[in-house]
């Protein structure tokens, strides 16, 4: 063996541990901070998986996570409005008033979730917390409140699974301004 290649050879263990040093075995920034909210009641994977659908949350510390978050959450509810708005237009003249009712009221729910969601990201930015959490607080009822209204009348709901992710979604800015607002001081 030659000495370029013996060298090479004693540097590439050296390199792995350093890079594994500063980013941990199982990820990066992104699972560590996920891993510090999941010490206040956040569920781990819901942090992760929620959050890897923007690409920026792999490197931003917690307050980018926490903007990262507020417009994931914005967007889902315009998705989740915009579902029970198709699903209210898609009801036929002999459809059930109760459906019919039950859906409008949703794409109200969600048509508030994304006002009270922008006053949340305003709190935020201009880093009042505690005014993000208020916000926020209602948003992550939306999704509940929505299956309310078809259990009410024993229907099943088409955006059962729409309602449970959204209400995981919008509780990491919730958690991210609870994190936020008490410096790491949460138990």
């Amino acid at each position: 063996m030659n000495r370029s290649s013996i060298s090479g050879f004693l540097i590439f263990p050296i390199l792995l541990a350093l890079t594994l040093s500063f980013h941990g075995v199982n990820g990066g920034p992104l699972e560590d901070n996920c891993k510090t909210l999941a010490s206040i009641g956040l569920p781990y994977n819901s942090c992760v998986t929620n959050l890897q659908a923007d690409p920026r949350s792999k490197n931003a510390d917690l307050y980018e996570l926490g903007l990262i978050s507020l417009n994931l959450t914005r967007a889902n509810a315009a998705y989740i409005k915009a579902r029970a708005q198709k699903l209210l237009n898609d009801q036929g003249r002999g459809a059930d008033i109760r459906i019919k009712r039950v859906l409008q009221a949703c794409v109200h729910i969600y048509f508030l979730a994304i006002e009270d969601t922008n006053d949340g990201i305003k709190s935020f930015v201009s880093k009042g917390y505690s005014g993000t959490r208020n916000s926020m607080s209602g948003v992550a009822d939306s999704g509940g409140t929505c299956e309310d209204g078809f259990i009410q009348f024993n229907f099943t709901s088409p955006l059962t699974k729409e309602n449970n992710n959204f209400l995981q979604m919008a509780d990491i800015p919730l958690t991210i301004a609870y994190w936020l607002e008490c410096r790491g001081t949460c138990t």
